[in-house]
């Protein structure tokens, strides 16, 4: 119980996460595109849109668009998320 109450956040954006997986697999055109792409999960999960190398592909974003908790950069969950989504596995 210990653990999941550290990461469960996860479970907040698991079904967003998963659906963007799909969307991903079914536009990317090769391997490099689909890791950019996947990477965005990443970013939009701390309610970051835009970066220097890229930005999400969903229009503006107003406050009452998301009522999910956002992740910390570098906090346990977003580093377990980045650990799941890039395990070679």
């Amino acid at each position: 119980a210990g653990i999941l109450k550290g990461i469960s956040i996860l479970l907040v954006w698991l079904k967003d996460i998963v659906n963007q997986f799909w969307y991903i697999f079914q536009k990317a055109q090769h391997r490099d595109m689909f890791n950019d792409m996947w990477v965005v999960v990443l970013h939009h999960v701390t309610g970051k849109h835009e970066w220097i190398r890229g930005k999400c592909d969903h229009g503006p974003l107003d406050a009452t668009t998301s009522d999910k908790e956002l992740m910390v950069p570098g906090s346990p969950p977003h580093e377990a998320l980045q650990r799941i989504m890039f395990n070679r596995r």
